[in-house]
C-alpha cells in the first residue's frame, strides 16, 4: 500500500441528546473526497498526490455527530495517474480508492471510539462483549 502519510486537519463531535433511551445506528457513508493536488518532493519521494478527503458519522436518531476532515499522501506510479482521473473526472481513481477509502475508514473509526467516549456518545463501532457461562468446547486437530 503506497500511503506515504495521513493526518487529520479538523476533528468535530457534538452530542445534541444526551438523555435518549432506545436504539441508535450510526451512520458512516463513504468518505467525500475534496480534492486531489500533486505535491512536490516530500523527504526525496516523487510521484506524491494529496487527497483532501471528509467523512462524518451521523448518529440516528439525531443525537450526535462526530466528522473528520484530512490528508493522505499517497505515493507511485498509480498516483499520476490518479491525479489525472481528478483533474478530469472530478473522482478517486478505482486503481487506488479501496486502499485510501478502507485507510481513512481505519484511521477515523479508531480516533471516533475514543472521542465518541469523550463526548459521552455511543461507540460508532460495535465492540465484542464476552459473558460469563459454560466454556465451550473446542475440536482439536489430532
Amino acid at each position: 500500500m503506497p500511503i506515504v502519510g495521513f493526518n487529520f486537519s479538523k476533528i468535530n463531535a457534538e452530542i445534541k441528546n444526551e438523555n435518549y433511551k432506545g436504539n441508535i445506528n450510526v451512520n458512516i457513508l463513504l468518505p467525500t473526497v475534496k480534492s486531489v493536488e500533486k505535491k512536490d518532493d516530500i523527504a526525496g519521494m516523487k510521484d506524491i498526490i494529496s487527497i483532501e478527503f471528509f467523512l462524518s458519522m451521523t448518529y440516528d436518531p439525531k443525537i450526535g455527530q462526530i466528522d473528520f476532515s484530512g490528508h493522505i499522501l499517497y505515493q507511485g506510479e498509480k498516483a499520476v495517474k490518479a491525479l489525472k482521473t481528478w483533474k478530469e473526472k472530478k473522482i478517486l481513481d478505482e486503481e487506488i480508492a479501496l486502499d485510501i477509502y478502507n485507510h481513512i475508514f481505519r484511521r477515523c473509526s479508531i480516533k471516533a471510539f475514543s472521542i465518541s467516549d469523550d463526548v459521552r456518545l455511543p461507540p460508532p463501532v460495535t465492540i465484542p462483549l464476552l459473558t460469563k457461562g459454560e466454556p465451550k468446547k473446542t475440536a482439536t486437530a489430532g
